[in-house]
C-alpha cells in the first residue's frame, strides 16, 4: 500500500471539515426536511477510515484522440463518470442480522448514485459543484425490504483541481444518510510516480430508526450498515479498474484499508501521527 494516500493528515482534514456557507444557505432555501448531517449525528459504537485506491501505471485515452489522457483529464473524466461508477450491486449480500423468513441471512443488494433533482445536475455538471446534492437509493431483494434498505444522500462540500468532498446530508426523499462525516474522492501520484483515483472517508454509521426496531442487536445492524459500506467502495475501484481498461489503460485494485474503532478515541487516533494502515483497532 502506498503510504502517501493514508497519510493522517488527509484523515484529519476529513474528520475537521464542515460544510461551507454556501452549502448552508442552499439548505435553508430548500426547507426543514434538508439538513446538515454532521459527523457528531453518528449512533454507531464504531468510526470508520479508509482508503479504496485503484492505481492506473498507464493512462487511459478516454477522449479517444490516440494518445494517454494527462492525469487532469482523468479526474475530470472520473468526475462526469462518478454516479454511474459508484452506483452497483452485490448478489448474495451476508447480513449480520438474522432477517425474517430467511435462513441465510442474504439477499441481493443494490445502490444508485444520482443528482437529487434538475438543478442539482445542473450544478453538478458545471465546473464548480459546490452545493450539488447527490441521492443515494438503496434496495434489497428481500422480505422486509425496508430493515436493510436505507436511503440516502451527500452534499459536494468542497471541490479543488484533484478532489471533492462529499458531506452527508438529510433530505426529503431520503431522511437521514447511512453514515455521518465526509467522504473525499480524487486523484494522487503516489510514491511509485503513477495516478491513483481514490476515495477515503470518516465516518460514523447512523442506523435509521425503521432499522433500529427490525430484528437483530445493535452490533449486528452497525456491523451491516459498515459491510454495505465496504461492498459499495469495493465495487467502485473495481468499476474504475475495468473502465481505465477498457480505454486502453492498465489500472489494478489496491487492497482497501477500511478500520473500525470506538468512535470516541477517534478524535485521538486521527492525533496520533501514524499511517491509517498502521492504526491499532482495539
Amino acid at each position: 500500500i502506498n503510504e502517501n494516500g493514508l497519510d493522517i493528515k488527509n484523515y484529519q482534514k476529513l474528520y475537521e471539515h464542515t460544510i461551507p456557507q454556501v452549502c448552508v444557505d442552499r439548505l435553508n432555501t430548500l426547507g426543514n426536511s434538508f439538513q446538515n448531517q454532521p459527523l457528531n449525528t453518528g449512533n454507531s459504537f464504531a468510526a470508520n477510515v479508509d482508503y479504496y485506491g485503484v492505481e492506473i501505471t498507464r493512462n487511459p485515452d478516454f477522449n479517444l484522440d490516440g494518445s494517454p489522457d494527462t492525469d487532469a483529464e482523468v479526474f475530470l473524466a472520473y468526475k462526469s463518470k462518478f454516479t454511474d461508477l459508484a452506483s452497483g450491486s452485490e448478489k448474495d449480500f451476508q447480513f449480520s442480522c438474522n432477517l425474517p423468513f430467511d435462513l441465510d441471512n442474504k439477499a441481493d443488494v443494490s445502490w444508485t448514485f444520482s443528482p437529487y433533482s434538475q438543478q442539482d445536475i445542473n450544478i453538478w455538471n458545471s465546473t464548480d459543484p459546490l452545493s450539488a446534492i447527490i441521492k443515494i437509493s438503496a434496495w434489497g431483494d428481500v422480505i422486509f425490504s425496508d430493515l436493510v434498505s436505507d436511503d440516502g444522500a451527500i452534499m459536494i462540500s468542497e471541490y479543488t483541481s484533484n478532489y471533492w468532498i462529499g458531506s452527508t446530508v438529510e433530505t426529503f426523499l431520503t431522511g437521514t444518510q447511512p453514515f455521518s462525516g465526509n467522504r473525499q474522492w480524487g486523484y494522487i501520484t503516489n510514491l511509485k510516480g503513477n495516478l491513483e483515483l481514490y476515495a477515503r472517508a470518516v465516518d460514523i454509521a447512523r442506523v435509521s430508526t425503521i432499522s433500529l426496531y427490525g430484528p437483530g442487536t445493535d452490533e449486528c445492524k452497525e456491523d451491516t450498515y459498515f459491510n454495505i459500506g465496504e461492498a459499495t467502495w469495493s465495487n467502485l475501484q473495481k468499476e474504475i479498474k475495468d473502465w481505465v481498461n477498457a480505454f486502453n489503460g492498465e489500472a489494478k485494485i489496491i487492497e482497501k484499508t477500511a478500520k473500525r474503532f470506538d468512535k470516541n478515541k477517534l478524535k485521538q487516533i486521527l492525533e496520533s501521527n501514524e499511517s491509517i494502515n498502521k492504526i491499532k483497532c482495539d
